[in-house]
């Protein structure tokens, strides 16, 4: 299947056709199954379970140019199997879509930007016990991202939702020293055509993957998602808010605005993703401050502290946080206990930073894995997996667009 946003007629721009697709390679690519079973098979073998790698193997980097045939390849593993492995998820990258969109672009056809892709190999990703973390895999320059896991049988699906905010202004700043302005130019128009088509209350997708030999492809920055988990969200009211008032007061004069522990629930709140959810609501005080410039996606760890003390800090700031948090606590409102990591530190993409925002919408969506049926799909996907000795084993793939004459650039290609 693809996504479940119902496209107007007319023009859909061409990163929102991308946003994601998910389903199984028998269906996509059905002359490729064969071919998966044998790599998967050989990669378990050369990378198992509880090996020298804590959490995955990185395979290798390829960097394609136009004009060139064939990529360079950056690897230090078995040559013979890491070409096998690339020509597959080429493959897959052509059938889903996404290397048609890289070939016609003018930044990728002028020479003046390398598409790299670095592939990596889970033999054991677990399915997570706690609270879902919502991220993004990128340093800035991952457009795509890809997963192609080895499941005999349905397991756990990846938790996503639709990205529909605005980038928070780091994170833009950050995109536009990396990234081509025509790139930039295709997510704010598929944002916008996103922002149009997907229903407020659309359920953050979950529940079990549809047959064997998934693949989940998606634009990375357009989307959120997160290791499956059947663990609920906490339910927030405007009484539990108001509680954590003088502990959050507290940590602010301290000068160590992150986290509060709710006794309550007997867990950590996260501060910025407990503001973040609180300017989603219009009319707070805490969204007037923002203003049109920013938004929930802005309120951060360098952000919160000073946001509390500006609107919340106070005799009148006590007043402001308890209407603010009544006005909140009037539509659905769940937190994960987490600030979603938006961007992290990549050595091969200088200035990149770890970056977190607030999930545009997110505390007030539903999930399908919290739904008590769904709820019952995953765990007999989890048991059946555990049951059988299948390890959650998978291949991903980061899709990076750089500029030639970057190091990185010139690295891949010393003589060109």
């Amino acid at each position: 299947m693809t996504h479940s946003i119902p496209h107007p007629t007319g023009v859909v721009p061409p990163l929102a056709r991308l946003v994601m697709k998910t389903g199984s390679l028998e269906t996509l690519r059905p002359a490729n199954v064969a071919h998966w079973t044998k790599i998967a098979e050989m990669l378990r073998a050369a990378f198992p379970q509880g090996g020298a790698q804590r959490d995955d193997v990185h395979l290798f980097t390829s960097y394609s140019a136009h004009g060139l045939a064939q990529p360079e390849v950056v690897t230090e593993h078995d040559t013979k199997l890491m070409t096998v492995a690339r020509l597959l998820l080429e493959h897959l990258m052509e059938a889903n879509g996404q290397w048609s969109y890289l070939k016609a672009q003018p930044w990728f056809t002028d020479g003046g930007h390398l598409v790299a892709i670095d592939a990596n190999y889970y033999p054991n990703r677990e399915v997570k016990g706690g609270q879902p973390q919502f991220h993004k895999d990128t340093a800035g320059n991952n457009v795509f991202v890809n997963l192609l896991f080895d499941n005999p049988d349905p397991i756990p699906a990846t938790e996503w939702l639709v990205d529909v905010g605005e980038p928070g202004f780091r994170r833009r700043l950050l995109q536009e020293s990396l990234l081509p302005p025509g790139y930039l130019k295709d997510l704010d128009e598929a944002r916008l055509h996103l922002r149009a088509t997907t229903a407020a209350d659309e359920p953050v997708s979950g529940g079990v993957t549809e047959g064997a030999n998934t693949y989940v492809s998606w634009v990375d920055d357009l989307i959120w998602h997160a290791t499956p988990t059947d663990v609920n969200r906490h339910a927030y009211t405007a009484a539990q808010a108001s509680v954590l008032y003088d502990l959050v007061d507290a940590r602010s004069r301290a000068g160590s605005l992150s986290h509060v522990y709710d006794g309550r629930i007997g867990e950590f709140v996260s501060v910025p993703e407990l503001l973040g959810s609180i300017a989603e609501c219009p009319t707070t005080h805490l969204r007037h401050v923002l203003g049109a410039k920013f938004g929930p996606q802005d309120v951060d760890y360098p952000t919160v502290d000073v946001l509390w003390k500006k609107v919340y800090a106070g005799g009148e700031g006590r007043a402001r946080y308890l209407e603010d948090v009544a006005k909140r606590g009037a539509s659905e409102w769940r937190l994960t206990g987490h600030i979603a990591n938006a961007s992290t530190t990549d050595p091969g993409a200088p200035g990149s930073s770890q970056l977190f925002e607030t999930p545009a919408g997110l505390s007030s969506r539903r999930r399908r894995n919290s739904d008590p049926a769904t709820k019952v799909d995953v765990l007999l996907a989890l048991l059946t997996q555990i049951a059988k000795g299948h390890p959650r084993s998978f291949l991903r793939t980061w899709v990076r667009v750089i500029p030639r004459n970057s190091e990185e650039g010139r690295r891949a290609f010393p003589q060109r």
